[in-house]
């Protein structure tokens, strides 16, 4: 029995719902202007922010005019060291940047169609809201934008804080029996580790199974696959924005009768960021962290 499900990811998304609409007095009624307005507004704020990413801008213009800034005539000594002082730390924060010269046209349609994929999952996750609340909504569309009435916010608060208590109380017990299953491995490890890390493949080493991550590895003694063959582990290209890449959201670790067995809820994400979220499940008869 695994405890973090994909029931449980979409149990947080709807949490935090609370927190992410704001009280608007133009939504009250459905009506398609102040729909297309808002999600005008939305996407645009959306793309500019997309467009400043490193991977879009030009290092060697963006040095140029941080030295221009510095050569500027007619300020004080103590402001040029300030400006001078800021262009090292320039230099320091985007050195591979600077030596690499890569950066990449921005594509607008493809940052907008990420916006899109992100608002038809918010409405699709939004649609399992309890239906005495979705009845108060007049139009969903805009409320996966982040706006609702005083009236939705306010029945939103209690039931997402009795969200939040289940929530937590399914990690409990996910944390607890990680606990319990840890304590018969034949080193420490820290499975914590491997929460929110992207994954990058799983080997077959002889009897053994390596899963690799970003950061390090976990070996699966006499290893085998008991879900998940058939999905595909795709590590990110992190020289190139907008790849697909595949995330380890949860782990948990039970242990039965000499035989530990390891859960992981994986999210594969595309070049728009759709998820596919799947699980991975792995058994063995020890496991051990390794670089």
């Amino acid at each position: 029995m695994k405890f973090i499900t994909k029931e449980v990811y979409f149990k947080q998304y709807l949490m935090t719902t609370y927190d992410a609409v704001r009280v608007s007095h133009y939504v009250n009624k459905k009506d398609e202007q102040i729909y297309e307005r808002l999600y005008k507004n939305c996407c645009n704020r959306f793309l500019t922010n997309e467009k400043i990413a490193d991977w879009y801008n030009n290092p060697v213009k963006e040095l140029h005019a941080v030295e221009k800034y510095c050569n500027e005539p007619n300020i004080s000594d103590e402001e040029r060291k300030l400006r001078l002082a800021i262009k090292e730390t320039y230099l320091f924060v985007n050195r591979e940047r600077l030596e690499s010269g890569i950066f990449f046209k921005f594509d607008k349609e493809l940052s907008k169609r990420c916006f899109d994929a992100r608002q038809k999952e918010s409405i699709e996750i939004y649609n399992n809201l309890p239906i005495e609340i979705l009845k108060k909504i007049a139009d969903i569309r805009v409320f996966a934008l982040g706006y609702t009435t005083a009236e939705v916010k306010q029945l939103l608060r209690p039931y997402c804080k009795k969200l939040q208590n289940e929530y937590y109380e399914i990690k409990n017990k996910a944390f607890n029996t990680t606990q319990n299953a840890e304590k018969f491995l034949s080193n420490t490890i820290d499975l914590d580790d491997f929460q929110e890390i992207n994954i990058h493949g799983l080997v077959q080493k002889g009897k053994d199974l390596i899963l690799e991550t970003e950061h390090k590895n976990l070996l699966i003694k006499n290893g085998t696959i008991i879900e998940g063959q058939s999905k595909t582990i795709t590590p990110l290209d992190t020289n190139k924005p907008r790849q697909p890449w595949s995330n380890i959201y949860d782990t948990e670790l039970h242990y039965t009768d000499g035989i530990f067995e390891l859960h992981f809820l994986i999210i594969n994400y595309n070049e728009i960021e759709e998820r596919d979220l799947w699980y991975l499940t792995l058994r063995g008869t020890d496991i051990v962290d390794i670089q």
